[in-house]
């Protein structure tokens, strides 16, 4: 029996599921293209979620009621499904991996510095295995309490930032033209392909027609908070937002209020961790039900604590170091990205449409002469 979560719960994991990474990550990438016109990212990234939804949306009509690893087997067949789910499963890997390696990155070079990056890696593993051993319904409902904190906490401190703004820093717009904005934004584009991780939680929701609404709403929701964090960050830190690692804590740590309160930057981290918890714990999830629809098991729960060492050995000797981290996001993941959580689904719901058209067009065999309740009822 499957777990199941509200549409409202749905809509705040498919929103962390970019923004709990991308609030680290992205304003770093970003600002190595553009500067000036890091906000216009935000917008530009909302016509991504427009054809990504358009995917959900085409995949629960096409395939009603099963989940991606199903209905891989069921347009391509067993053994090339298999294979191409087997793709996927790889691709969840390695995405679990950068999250976790990004969170331990952010941890140790901001507050832990002579701590091992296993150490941080296993406390924050813990509380990980143990919600999704007990099911995404738990996710959905820890998603569900914190997110109102964190989206008002975070509100609040970029509105705070505002008094060091400086307009000069985002003029002249679009000196460069816009085809900076179209490269800025592919490393955006790449990490809202997890929304197709949504194609993996079909038994989770009561409604699942209604999937491919409820991730254009968590797209757009990504791309107004993106519009919001890329231009106060470009207003306060302007030019040199493009050497710092996390841009958004330098920008934080900008904010005084009178001479008494300074240091805001503890509850930005607080809100950082708790959402890259809902990340993390969805894209777990989903990797393990993965397992499960390959292999044909009962349940899940066999493979998480297994699934966890895979994940934390995967951290530690695929990404050494920030370096590797950054130079694996903006030049080889997006093209491996599409091609895995675009290009597979795509294919798919594209080969099963043409069986349905082969099947409908094919043409019924006659009847043998004689044959019918007339020639029955002859001696």
């Amino acid at each position: 029996m499957y777990e199941q979560i509200s549409r409202l719960q749905f809509i705040f994991l498919m929103f962390w599921l970019v923004i709990g990474t991308g609030i680290l990550l992205l304003p770093l990438t970003i600002a190595q293209f553009v500067i000036h016109d890091a906000w216009m990212v935000g917008p530009v990234f909302i016509l991504g979620a427009f054809f990504l939804s358009g995917i959900v949306y085409l995949f629960v009509r096409v395939f009603p009621g099963q989940n991606l690893i199903e209905a891989l087997q069921t347009a391509f067949g067993p053994w090339p499904g298999r294979v191409l789910g087997a793709w996927l499963l790889v691709w969840m890997f390695l995405n679990n991996c950068l999250i976790l390696r990004e969170m331990t990155l952010f941890v140790t070079t901001n507050f832990f510095p002579n701590t091992p990056i296993y150490v941080s890696a296993a406390v924050f593993m813990v509380p990980v295995i143990y919600a999704v051993f007990k099911g995404i319904e738990v996710v959905g409902r820890v998603a569900e309490i914190i997110s109102p904190w964190a989206i008002g906490t975070t509100f609040a401190l970029y509105l705070l930032a505002l008094q060091n703004a400086d307009f000069s820093n985002v003029l002249p717009l679009l000196a460069d033209g816009f085809s900076p904005v179209l490269r800025a934004s592919l490393v955006p584009w790449m990490f809202a392909t997890n929304f197709i991780i949504a194609l993996l939680m079909v038994r989770n929701l009561k409604e699942p027609r209604k999937m491919g609404k409820d991730v254009l709403i968590s797209g757009v929701a990504v791309g107004l908070t993106g519009l919001l964090a890329e231009s106060v960050t470009s207003l306060v830190l302007g030019p040199i937002r493009s050497s710092s690692l996390f841009p958004v804590l330098e920008m934080i740590r900008t904010i005084r209020i009178g001479t008494f309160l300074e240091r805001l930057d503890p509850l930005y981290v607080i809100t950082v961790i708790t959402t890259m918890f809902l990340n993390v714990a969805a894209l777990f999830y989903t990797m393990l039900v993965a397992v499960q629809s390959m292999f044909g098991c009962k349940s899940y729960r066999p493979f998480v604590t297994a699934g966890a060492l895979a994940v934390g050995t995967g951290t530690f000797f695929l990404m050494e170091n920030s370096g590797r981290l950054l130079e694996y996001v903006m030049y080889a993941a997006p093209g491996y990205y599409f091609v895995t959580a675009l290009g597979i689904p795509i294919l798919a719901i594209a080969v099963q449409l043409v069986k349905r058209l082969l099947t409908r067009n094919r043409p019924q065999g006659r009847r043998p002469a004689g044959s019918g309740r007339a020639s029955a009822a002859k001696p």
